[in-house]
């Protein structure tokens, strides 16, 4: 919808530029969830460290263009954030948001279960993770029942990453000058 929205507005940008903006917007959410879910475990003021090592990791990818990369950071820890403050609603809110942008929030279902066992009753624990595992399930076959398979699947981004690290280094520490200029300002 953000790319549909700047296309809109400025109708002669290009499609790569679009592309760019809708990045930009998705790596500030991600900054901002990554430091705000970190303040939970280390002081406010060293918060920021979490976002540094935020663009660490995604410095591989700016070679390649997959959107749903950066967008899972932020939803991955504002899930994690919420979950952790007890704020169910809005978890289960964000898990069903963030299974649309990508599958790996089914991992979000064990760290319920590691972070509420003992501190939850069984049988409101049990609902949540079952909460949690009928709405990956509805959003799954919603996007498989209505999208083409090959468009809400896509493989071997880990394989990509390490063999550019290990054969191309220098594109690695290229794409981190740029990061690292953007992280200071």
């Amino acid at each position: 919808w953000l790319a549909h929205a700047v296309r809109w507005a400025f109708p002669d940008t290009a499609t790569l530029t679009v592309y760019l903006v809708t990045q930009m917007v998705a790596l500030a959410l991600a900054l901002v969830a990554v430091r705000v879910l970190c303040g939970l475990f280390i002081r406010r003021d060293l918060a920021f460290v979490a976002q540094f090592l935020t663009l660490a990791m995604w410095v591989p990818t700016v070679s390649y263009y997959t959107f749903y990369d950066i967008g899972i950071i932020a939803i991955y820890a504002t899930a994690l954030y919420l979950l952790l403050q007890g704020r169910f609603v809005p978890f289960l809110a964000v898990f069903a948001l963030g299974t649309y942008n990508h599958e790996i929030t089914l991992f979000l279902v064990p760290a319920a279960l590691f972070a509420w066992f003992g501190r939850m009753p069984l049988s409101k624990l049990a609902a949540l993770l079952a909460a949690q595992l009928a709405l990956y399930a509805m959003v799954r076959w919603s996007l498989f029942h209505f999208l083409p398979t090959q468009a809400a699947w896509e493989s071997g981004k880990l394989a990509k990453n390490t063999l550019m690290i290990l054969r191309s280094p220098g594109v690695v520490i290229a794409n981190l000058g740029p990061v690292m200029l953007g992280f200071a300002l």
